[in-house]
């Protein structure tokens, strides 16, 4: 199960004659586009498994986590080639 809070969902149309312009009926309420948060849990029969919320990250966020994947790869090969030779 997934939500998605603040994201835009494609596009509203309305049908309306040229005359009808500012009706009461023909006016759509317009939403403040805030920040967009997704959500994300599992939820089965008789067990609820965890529930996570994602948002945005920062800048200093994103270049310390660009940083961490940089040191991570660097690693990764002699501890693949370590774990294939076990």
């Amino acid at each position: 199960m997934s939500i998605e809070i603040g994201a835009v969902f494609g596009l509203n149309h309305v049908w309306r004659e040229t005359s009808e312009k500012w009706h009461d009926d023909c006016v759509g309420a317009k939403k403040k586009q805030g920040e967009p948060v997704m959500c994300w849990g599992m939820v089965m029969y008789g067990w609820k498994g965890p529930f996570f919320v994602w948002v945005a990250e920062t800048p200093e966020e994103r270049e310390h986590a660009t940083q961490e994947i940089a040191r991570l790869n660097e690693n990764s090969v002699e501890e693949e080639e370590r774990l294939n030779t076990e």
